[in-house]
């Protein structure tokens, strides 16, 4: 006695169709905005929008020097989580530690430390 299993096959338009379907959903995905909860300990952490939203920018504590963010050029909140004085822009020093700063303007310029 034989037996035998009988595999339904799929067609490759179909299986095509589903691999588009799922490029489409993964595509229309909303970006997730950044919260506080993204910048690490020992990190100067810049955002788009007050209250810590939109287009999210960071740099460690050991790449000192001044630094251009071109790729999120109008902050307008930023976290110092780092133990030295930061210069945003035109901006006046933002303390070292756990200091929060939100502006009402936005920020352009250079982001500078130690200063």
């Amino acid at each position: 006695m034989h037996s035998f299993t009988v595999v339904p096959k799929v067609s490759l338009s179909a299986l095509v169709a589903l691999l588009l379907l799922m490029g489409a959903m993964f595509v229309a995905t909303p970006k997730a905005s950044a919260g506080l909860e993204q910048c690490s300990a020992g990190q100067v952490c810049i955002w788009q929008n007050s209250n810590f939203t939109g287009t999210f920018s960071w740099w460690s504590r050991a790449d000192t020097g001044c630094h251009n963010h071109e790729g999120n050029p109008n902050i307008r909140s930023a976290w110092n989580r780092t133990d030295y004085w930061v210069r945003l822009g035109g901006r006046g020093p933002v303390a070292p530690g756990n200091t929060l700063q939100e502006f009402s303007g936005a920020i352009t310029g250079q982001i500078c430390w130690p200063i």
